[in-house]
Order: structure tokens, then sequence, then C-alpha cells
């Protein structure tokens, strides 16, 4: 189960709101963002998990607490379900899965040099350049980088090596749901 919210959706009022029902520690963290948008999102994001993980586990938003695993990973502790966050642009979007779960959302951009080299797969790479078309190439750069973003954060690690990664392989492709919205791209491994 995933949602995907605008962060444009909400007033100041009700940011306030979820603000003040978030953990200290992550107020504090939050309260060091140096732009606005950066704290909606991460307020955003929060609020989005605490309240998905709520409604599947059937217990009230406030009882849910967020604690961190030896990676730095999120987990609710005393709920047997995974979750995962991502931002980009104006979308915060969150999966809660009864297994672990990784999910990405890019906004679509003018893709630098080079760093179609530094993150994929010969394969990947043959398969972006087959477009003739530059707009479409900047979809498939995206769908390979959510993809291996998800696959990522679904493993709980932090980014590894992006090149040991091949998104185009069948079998991880048996795990991988993406779709666009709008001018972005979402992935979800699962």
């Amino acid at each position: 189960m995933y949602r995907l919210l605008n962060v444009n959706d909400f007033s100041k009022t009700e940011y306030d709101k979820f603000f003040l029902a978030m953990a200290e520690d992550k107020k504090e963290k939050i309260s060091r963002f140096r732009f606005e948008e950066d704290k909606k999102r991460s307020i955003l994001g929060d609020m989005l998990a605490r309240e998905m993980i709520a409604k599947q586990c059937n217990v009230s938003p406030d009882s849910v607490v967020f604690k961190t695993n030896e990676n730095g990973k999120p987990y609710a502790e005393g709920f047997d379900i995974h979750f995962n966050i991502s931002h980009s642009g104006d979308y915060v979007i969150c999966a809660v899965s009864e297994s672990e779960i990784g999910v990405d959302i890019e906004k679509i951009k003018e893709v630098k040099d080079g760093l179609t080299e530094y993150i994929c797969t010969e394969e990947e790479k043959n398969y972006i350049a087959s477009s003739k078309d530059k707009e479409e190439k900047q979809r498939r750069f995206f769908e390979i980088w959510t993809a291996k973003e998800a696959y990522f954060k679904f493993l709980g690690t932090g980014l590894g090596d992006l090149k040991s990664i091949n998104s185009l392989d069948e079998e991880f492709k048996m795990h991988l749901k993406t779709f666009s919205h709008e001018n972005y791209i979402i992935s979800i491994y699962k």
C-alpha cells in the first residue's frame, strides 16, 4: 500500500499540527533545515508514515513511535510492519508493507553529463540511448535511478555500487513496480 501527497495541499496550520505530533529528536533535526520546503517534505513524510501504519495496525497515529536501526533505516517500534518514505519536488510518498519495502520518487529533469556512466550498466545505457527523444531518455534514466534507489532503500544499507544492479534484469523487475505521476517517476521495490 502506498500514498502520494502534494506538499502544497496543506496549510501552515496543518504543518504546525503535524510538527507538534513528532518526536523531539525529529523536531530538532527538522528545525535545523535551512529551506522551508525541506521542512514541509520531512514533516509530511513523518505524518504520512504515522497515519498509514496506524491505519494498517488499527491503532491511533500518536501510538506510532519511530526508531532507526544500526544502518539508520527507520522502523515503527513495536509494530511488525515496514515502511519507506521518499520525496522530490512537490511530492512525498510513503509505502507500507508486511515485508521489507523501498520506495523512491524523482522529478524528471535534465540529467548531468556523466551521471549515466556512473549509475548504469551497459544494458541500461543501451536502453536509454535506444530512444531518439530527449524527454524519453530522461524518463528512462529516472526509471533506472528510482528502481536502484528503491532497491537500496529496501535493503536499508544506503546506496551501494549502483552499477552492480541491473534494473532491467527480469528477476529484479519481479519485485519492482515503476510508474509515473505528472512529471515524476516512482519505483517501489518489494
